[in-house]
């Protein structure tokens, strides 16, 4: 009977600290997560200038891919072209941590936003092009890869798909007031 009781209270014990265990884990994984989404948004989102920058960037406008390099080329506008690459690349890498486990959609969209679906929208037609123009099939993969998890995500919680008219109409104030 005392035999039996110390291995009861031995299997209770290892239950108990399994279970311990799983949520330190989980913690620790939801942590590293957050860590990883925060040092790849830090060099874009703790500048100074990066609202300017972003609202410059979003405010872009061209009627096709020879219109947008004769405005935006590297050589015709170095700062705004280093600084939407630098954005680009940023959501790409997210992109793939999303994409291959590192980091879920969900903390994604708590931690940093939902941006990439608009990003995505105003850029793919130029993006799509380079990846010819480059011979890189996997150009900015990551960032499509996100844009199309991040509204999968505001669908799938309600809120509807991210567009570029819709956001802009909420933060600018002509939404049909």
């Amino acid at each position: 009977m005392v035999a039996a009781t110390g291995v009861l209270v031995a299997a209770i014990y290892y239950v108990i600290n399994m279970r311990t265990n799983q949520k330190m884990m989980k913690t620790t994984l939801e942590t590293r997560q957050i860590q990883i989404l925060k040092e790849l948004n830090a060099d874009i989102s703790d500048s100074p200038d990066w609202m300017r920058h972003t609202n410059n960037m979003m405010n872009m406008k061209w009627s096709d891919y020879d219109d947008y390099l004769s405005k935006y080329h590297s050589i015709k506008d170095p700062e705004g072209s280093s600084y939407r690459l630098r954005v680009w690349r940023r959501f790409n890498q997210m992109g793939w941590m999303v994409k291959d486990g590192y980091v879920d959609v969900e903390t994604f969209v708590k931690y940093v936003g939902d941006f990439p679906p608009q990003l995505w929208n105003k850029f793919k037609d130029v993006i799509l092009q380079q990846r010819v123009d480059f011979n890189f099939p996997l150009w900015m993969a990551g960032l499509e890869y996100l844009a199309g998890e991040v509204d999968r995500f505001r669908v799938e919680n309600g809120w509807g798909m991210k567009t570029e008219d819709s956001s802009r109409a909420r933060v600018l104030g002509d939404a049909g007031d």
